[in-house]
């Protein structure tokens, strides 16, 4: 597990984190209308100095003749994927908003079924200067307010893409449940399950002889496939196929109090 600090100072005394991932780039599921709803998350952060980004994997479909969804159903080839997705996320990249970057199942797959170190999560990375942090990240963000002295407040995420394939919410709430077992962590952030779910758990721990509450979030990053066919329409996809309910497209938002004169808390939008 690799370790990042990194310095995002507040505005309004917040900072937030909109973990991005899932975009499934390549996939027919990756609509135009998905590309706009990612753009307008990119845009908000953007717009926003202490707005930033993680990437949680399975950017680009990856498909092989080996994996459920082969080469032939996708409607970009490898090379499209990773150039769309270095225009897609250049932008952040150049304004200094991304944090880092782990690698999904799917870009993976591309690995285990070529035999060689075909990683194009590691290849986006180089190509973007951002870092790249394998299968999972410990990042340790500094939102401390400038010109406050002794003030200094750190928040620790974990940030992993995850696994499993269960449908109900309940397997997705206990696989997330589970990544308390991984790091110590104020804020536990999964991918892969292409869904938004969240809940906030409080743990009792003992600093300098007093006890005191430790506020933890958990909560998925979403994803940005289409996998509902325009209606009234015949529909082939694989949703329809495996009787999947429709995907809700987007991200979470998560917000860190800043501010000296407030408690330490987090919040997400969802």
């Amino acid at each position: 597990m690799i370790h990042l600090t990194k310095c995002c100072p507040p505005e309004n005394g917040a900072v937030y984190i909109v973990p991005l991932g899932d975009f499934h780039i390549g996939a027919a599921e990756f609509t135009e209308r998905a590309q706009e709803k990612l753009r307008g998350y990119i845009h908000w952060i953007l717009d926003r100095p202490n707005a930033f980004t993680f990437l949680m994997g399975d950017i680009m479909n990856c498909a092989t003749v080996l994996s459920p969804g082969r080469p032939v159903e996708e409607v970009l080839g490898s090379t499209d994927q990773f150039e769309l997705a270095i225009k897609l996320l250049k932008p952040l990249a150049e304004k200094d908003r991304i944090l880092g970057a782990i690698l999904g199942n799917h870009e993976w797959q591309l690995v285990r079924t070529t035999g060689s170190r075909l990683n194009r999560t590691r290849e986006l990375c180089a190509a973007l200067s951002i870092p790249y942090c394998g299968a999972d990240a410990f990042v340790t963000l500094d939102v401390s307010e400038d010109g406050i002295r002794n003030h200094r407040r750190l928040y620790d995420f974990y940030f992993v893409h995850g696994y499993g394939g269960g449908r109900r919410r309940g397997y997705k709430v206990n696989n997330l449940a589970e990544l308390e077992h991984n790091a110590d962590a104020d804020v536990y952030v999964c991918g892969h399950v292409h869904d938004v779910v969240a809940f906030r758990k409080e743990k009792v721990f003992r600093e300098k002889q007093k006890l005191q509450l430790h506020k933890m979030l958990f909560v998925t990053s979403g994803s940005f496939l289409e996998t509902l066919s325009p209606l009234n329409e015949p529909d082939e996809g694989y949703a329809a196929q495996k009787s999947m309910e429709p995907i809700c497209i987007g991200a979470p938002r998560i917000r860190l109090e800043a501010s000296h004169n407030r408690d330490r808390d987090i919040h997400v939008s969802i």
